[in-house]
């Protein structure tokens, strides 16, 4: 089934084409017409001159001679104005895709985008070589002498020797007080006793 605008269409093409019809008619109508004046003038145009010849006259006009050359051409006129714009045509096919443009130049780093998220843990890497030792550390102050430890137990008695030979027995002295045992210090330090927690220590403090 047509379409109003197909059936639109169609009316006006008939229009267009009676109307283009019709000019003809009156254009070969219009020539016809133009060609018999044409014609009768001419006829009318020579008796005039055959009835002036016969009363001893000269025709100032005669029948038609031949046509003679044209003339020279005139100078070229002025541009007319611009006529109406035409209607637009129809769009064109598209055309084949051209050849591909050269890179555009490198653009601005663009903001930094939000951390990702944390990825597995990998793998254990291989171990490294060990690395140099570093350089020896400066010598620490010496620290405070701690106190003396407690007097260990006795050690083992030891082998019995060979009995001397036997001297002359003396006079049997008096038993003196049992006496503090002894400590050395080593050569620059002095000892001295020590009250600790009710027991005393004997130390050795560096000479001043």
């Amino acid at each position: 089934m047509a379409t109003g605008g197909e059936a639109v269409k169609g009316l006006r093409w008939w229009i267009a084409l009676l109307a283009v019809a019709a000019g003809l008619v009156y254009a070969l109508a219009y020539g016809q017409g133009l060609a018999r004046r044409i014609e009768t003038a001419e006829s009318d145009r020579a008796a005039l001159a055959q009835q002036v010849r016969s009363l001893g006259g000269v025709p100032v006009a005669g029948p038609k001679g031949d046509d003679g050359q044209d003339g020279e051409r005139g100078p070229t006129g002025s541009r007319g104005p611009d006529g109406a714009d035409g209607k637009d045509g129809a769009d064109g096919k598209d055309g084949k895709p051209g050849a591909a443009g050269a890179p555009g130049p490198t653009g601005n780093a663009g903001p930094t985008g939000a951390p990702g998220p944390v990825g597995a843990d990998g793998s254990p890497g291989v171990a490294g070589s060990p690395g140099a030792p570093g350089p020896s550390g400066k010598p620490g102050p010496s620290g405070a002498p701690g106190p003396s430890g407690a007097t260990g137990p006795m050690g083992p008695s030891g082998a019995v020797g060979p009995s001397g030979p036997s001297g002359a027995p003396g006079p049997v002295g008096p038993q003196g007080d049992k006496g503090e045992t002894a400590e050395a210090c080593p050569v620059g330090y002095v000892g001295e006793t020590l009250d600790w927690e009710g027991a005393t220590y004997f130390v050795c403090r560096k000479e001043s």
